[in-house]
């Protein structure tokens, strides 16, 4: 850690300037609390892994779908298959799907259901089971601290 403090180390040195922010995690250790939470979710990965792989699939359907049926509708989001995860993602997120959804609703009136389905099954009842899965492992952690 001494060559962090040296001058002229170069790219080494911040290397190990960036090695010395890992002191910060020793505070972990001294709160109870916070040492739950990082158990809590440490051992949440993998049912997130799980749900994570259900994510996939759900953008892999839509994506493929999407692609098809708006590729030619509006080309910028939905023209290639990387285009249309990346739409898939802004519209999760909710961030600006009405005007991603405004241009294919002038074209094909039946494209809201597509987008009100994708947000109703990949927001609130996908994302909803992240949220889920870390509550009922931070039950199942509290319980054992008791």
């Amino acid at each position: 850690m001494a060559v962090s403090l040296i001058p002229l180390a170069g790219s080494l040195a911040t290397v190990f300037r960036l090695l010395r922010l890992l002191r910060v995690t020793r505070l972990a250790s001294r709160s109870k609390e916070l040492r739950m939470i990082i158990g809590t979710l440490v051992c949440s990965i993998p049912s997130m892994l799980n749900i994570v792989v259900l994510l996939g699939m759900l953008f892999f359907i839509y994506g493929i779908a999407g692609y098809h049926l708006f590729g030619e509708i509006d080309h910028v989001r939905w023209g290639t298959l990387p285009d249309s995860f990346l739409t898939l993602f802004k519209i999760i997120t909710l961030e600006g799907w009405v005007d991603i959804m405004n241009p294919i609703l002038q074209e094909n009136p039946l494209g809201g259901l597509y987008f009100i389905s994708f947000i109703v099954i990949g927001t609130f009842i996908v994302i909803n089971l992240f949220i889920a899965v870390i509550v009922r492992k931070s039950e199942e952690a509290s319980s054992i601290c008791r």
